[in-house]
C-alpha cells in the first residue's frame, strides 16, 4: 500500500514536470505580486523555476530521488529511440532550433566574435538572471533567457555553473544560442538598450516582451493588471519598434551571450555601452607676443570612415581654459561585422595666422595642441662692411679703422641661440650669445682695419640686434668726416640702425683732395687764353 502510494506521488510529480517542460520558459505568463517593503511595488513574476522550487521544498529527499530516476530511465528510452530513428532525430533537433537551417555551426560563429571564455555562472529571476565569473565577481547585472525549450538557470542562493562568456555578439552568434520562430536581432538590441537607459525596468516584463517579438505566441502578451507594469510594457514595445536609435545603438552598443555547455539551461544575452571621451587642450607658445584667435575650431577625425561621427567638433577659447572634451564616442568599429576593431581617432585644427601647429597624445590619454608663434623662432640677417677712400690725396694703401659696436640689450636670450661668425685677418671669428650679453647697454664692440677696397661680413645676426658704426677721427690728417653709405640713404659722423634684413651692406667713405701749385697766374692765363682763341676766327 505505502509503494503504491509512493507511485501515485512519483506518477503526479512526473506530470507537473511534463506539463512545466511544455511551457518551459524563463517567465511564466501568469503573474504574481507581493509588497515590498516601504510601499513599494514587488514587480516581480514567478517563473517556472520558482514553481518547481516551492513544489520539491515539499517533497521528500527518497521521492525527489525517485523521480529523477524515472525521468533518467526516460532519457535513455528517448536517446536510443533518436538513435533508431534518425528522422525522428532531425525533427527534434528542428524543434529545438525552429531556424536552424539558416543558422551557422557553433564552431564557425565562435571565430566571429570574441573567442568564449569559461568558468560562468547564471542566478535566477529573483537576481534579474545576474552573471557571475569564476572569482564570483558580477559580470553582468542582468541578463535575457533566450531557449523556451530549456529550463532556466540559478537559484535564490546560487547561480548555475557551465557558461561561456561570447563577446562582442553579431547576428550569426545570437541566432545560433537562441530559439523562436521570428528572430530579429535588431529588435532584441533595441530592448536591449532600453533596459540599459531604464535601470527600474521590471525584469519579468522585460522578458516577456523578448519572448513575444521573439515566438509571437499571445500567452507572452501579458496583461499585468497593474498600471505601472502594463505602462512598462507597452515602453518596452515602443522602444522594441523604434529605429530612431538604430545608429547609435549599432556603433556603441556591445552585445554578450552566455552559453551553456550542453542543452539543460537556457543561454542568456545581455549589453553594455561601450563609449570613450576625449579630452583636447590647447597650449599657446606665443613668445612672439602675437594677437591670439579668440575661438579656435577642432575637429575630430575617425581613421575607418565607418563610424557616423557627428557633432565630434570643440570649439576653444579662453573662456573655457582653451580646454575641452569630446564625449560619448564610439569605442569600436565593425560591431555588427563579427570583426570587431578599436575605433582609432585623429584630430586637426583650423589654421592659425603666425602660428605653428603640433598635436601629441592619443584618444586614451587625450590629445595636446601646441601653438607657437612663427615669430617665435629668430631671424637671421648679415651685415656687410666695406670700405672707400677717395680724393686726390686719399691713402689708398692705409688701414683705416673701424669700429661695429653690436648692442643686444633689446633681445632675449631666446632671440640669442647662436652665434655671430665673421671672416677677419685670415681666420673665421666667432661673437657668442654670453659675450653679446656681457656688453651689457654699451654693446660688444668690434675693431676692425680695412684699406680701400676691403669688406667684412657678420652672419647670423638675430633680428631686432642694434648695431653702430663708428671710424675713428681722422680730420686731423686732411680727411673729411667719413660718411657712411646705404642703398636707402647716406650719414655723416655715425652710423646706427637694427638689424631688419637678410643681407645689409654698408660703405664707410673717407675722402681727402687738396689742390695741386703750378706757378701759373690762373687769371692771366685765362686772359691769354681767350685772346689766342679770338685770333683763331
Amino acid at each position: 500500500m505505502r509503494n503504491q502510494g509512493k507511485k501515485k506521488i512519483s506518477m503526479i510529480l512526473a506530470i507537473l514536470i511534463f506539463c512545466l517542460s511544455v511551457f518551459g520558459t524563463c517567465s511564466l505568463s501568469l503573474p504574481v505580486y507581493a509588497v515590498e517593503s516601504n510601499d513599494q511595488e514587488l514587480v516581480q513574476t514567478m517563473d517556472e523555476n520558482d514553481v518547481q522550487s516551492s513544489i520539491i521544498e515539499n517533497i521528500s529527499n527518497e521521492q525527489i530521488e525517485e523521480i529523477e530516476n524515472e525521468s533518467k530511465e526516460k532519457d535513455v528510452k528517448e536517446e536510443s529511440f533518436s538513435e533508431e530513428n534518425p528522422e525522428a532525430k532531425e525533427k527534434e533537433a528542428a524543434g529545438m532550433i525552429e531556424d536552424s537551417e539558416t543558422t551557422p555551426s557553433m564552431e564557425s560563429i565562435s571565430l566571429m566574435a570574441s573567442t568564449p571564455e569559461s568558468g560562468y555562472a547564471v542566478w535566477d529571476s529573483l537576481y534579474d538572471r545576474k552573471v557571475t565569473n569564476a572569482s564570483g565577481n558580477v559580470d553582468a547585472e542582468w541578463s535575457l533567457c533566450m531557449n523556451t525549450d530549456r529550463s532556466t538557470p540559478g537559484t535564490s542562493s546560487a547561480g548555475t555553473k557551465g557558461y561561456d562568456k561570447i563577446d562582442f555578439a553579431d547576428e550569426s552568434v545570437y541566432r545560433a544560442n537562441r530559439s523562436g520562430s521570428n528572430p530579429n536581432f535588431q529588435r532584441v538590441k533595441r530592448i536591449l538598450y532600453y533596459r540599459m537607459t531604464h535601470p527600474n525596468t521590471n525584469w519579468s516584463v522585460l522578458q516577456n516582451e523578448y519572448w513575444y517579438g521573439e515566438t509571437g505566441r499571445s500567452y507572452y502578451n501579458t496583461s499585468w493588471g497593474v498600471s505601472n507594469l502594463d505602462a512598462q510594457k507597452m515602453a518596452i514595445r515602443a522602444a522594441a519598434n523604434d529605429s530612431s536609435l538604430d545608429e547609435l545603438i549599432d556603433e556603441r552598443m556591445v552585445v554578450t551571450v552566455y552559453r551553456y555547455n550542453g542543452s539543460k539551461y537556457q543561454n542568456t544575452i545581455t549589453a553594455r555601452m561601450e563609449t570613450i571621451d576625449i579630452a583636447v587642450k590647447k597650449v599657446w607658445n606665443n613668445e612672439a607676443g602675437l594677437s591670439l584667435p579668440e575661438t579656435i575650431r577642432v575637429h575630430l577625425l575617425e581613421e575607418s570612415g565607418s563610424l557616423h561621427i557627428r557633432n565630434a567638433d570643440l570649439t576653444l577659447s579662453d573662456a573655457n581654459g582653451w580646454c575641452g572634451t569630446i564625449t560619448n564616442l564610439p569605442k569600436y568599429t565593425g560591431l555588427n561585422t563579427g570583426n570587431p576593431k578599436t575605433a582609432v581617432y585623429s584630430l586637426k585644427e583650423d589654421e592659425v595666422p603666425g602660428f605653428t601647429s603640433e598635436i601629441t597624445g592619443d584618444s586614451a590619454n587625450g590629445y595636446i595642441i601646441t601653438n607657437t608663434s612663427a615669430a617665435s623662432t629668430p631671424t637671421l640677417g648679415n651685415l656687410t662692411v666695406s670700405k672707400s677712400v677717395t680724393g686726390n690725396m686719399g691713402e689708398r694703401q692705409r688701414a683705416f679703422e673701424i669700429h661695429v659696436v653690436f648692442n643686444a640689450a633689446n633681445l632675449d636670450t631666446k632671440d640669442m641661440q647662436g652665434s655671430i661668425f665673421y671672416d677677419y685677418s685670415g681666420s673665421r671669428n666667432e661673437i657668442t650669445p654670453d659675450q653679446l650679453l656681457e656688453g651689457g647697454e654699451d654693446g660688444l664692440d668690434v675693431e676692425l682695419l680695412l684699406k680701400d677696397g676691403e669688406s667684412v661680413s657678420f652672419l647670423d645676426i638675430p633680428y631686432g640686434m642694434h648695431y653702430q658704426i663708428i671710424e675713428k677721427d681722422y680730420s686731423s690728417e686732411g680727411y673729411d668726416p667719413p660718411y657712411y653709405e646705404t642703398e636707402e640713404r647716406t650719414e655723416k659722423t655715425e652710423f646706427n640702425d637694427v638689424i631688419e634684413s637678410e643681407d645689409f651692406q654698408i660703405e664707410v667713405i673717407n675722402n681727402r683732395s687738396a689742390l695741386i701749385d703750378t706757378g701759373i697766374d690762373q687769371g692771366t692765363f685765362a686772359a691769354f687764353f681767350r685772346a689766342f682763341l679770338h685770333s683763331q676766327k
